[in-house]
């Protein structure tokens, strides 16, 4: 909850969707040791893709630089179903789903939450790991939590 608090005090002086991405990156998972990788895609003008907006992990190549941002269309990847669905998805193990997507690196667990406030789907909050069955139920009530501070500040910009 501590967490959660600070986000939402720094989320305040952020002015652009953008700069309140990289805040979230910075407040809640730049100094986490157990999620080693996460990424927000924000949704496009058109709402058809989601754009790698900011992300910790092997992704990043300079302070607030993606290296090489994937855009993911609509319905396509875990991302890109969580999008279409507005729902939540936690794999066990990335293997076993058609629609996961190699990003920088294969991953075996993967959790992807909508970043949504009023029924409006603003982009996912995106985690890998290399270990199978990863994350857990609290992680994901975590990732929601995240998403939907982060979701409010975004429709009062």
């Amino acid at each position: 909850m501590q967490a959660i608090e600070s986000l939402k005090k720094s989320l305040q002086d952020t002015k652009s969707d953008e700069d309140a991405a990289w805040c979230v990156m910075d407040e809640i998972f730049e100094e986490s040791e157990r999620y080693s990788d996460a990424v927000i895609y924000l949704v496009d003008d058109t709402g058809d893709y989601l754009i790698q907006t900011a992300a910790k992990g092997e992704k990043i190549i300079a302070e607030h630089m993606i290296k090489n941002p994937i855009v993911v269309p609509r319905g396509e990847g875990i991302v890109g179903v969580v999008l279409s669905t507005g729902r939540p998805r936690l794999l066990a193990d990335t293997t076993r789903d058609s629609n996961y997507i190699i990003d920088d690196r294969f991953r075996l667990s993967e959790l992807a939450v909508p970043i949504v406030f009023n029924k409006k789907i603003y982009g996912v909050l995106d985690s890998e790991h290399s270990d199978e069955n990863f994350f857990n139920k609290e992680d994901q009530a975590f990732f929601e939590q995240v998403a939907a501070v982060f979701a409010e500040h975004l429709a009062q910009l």
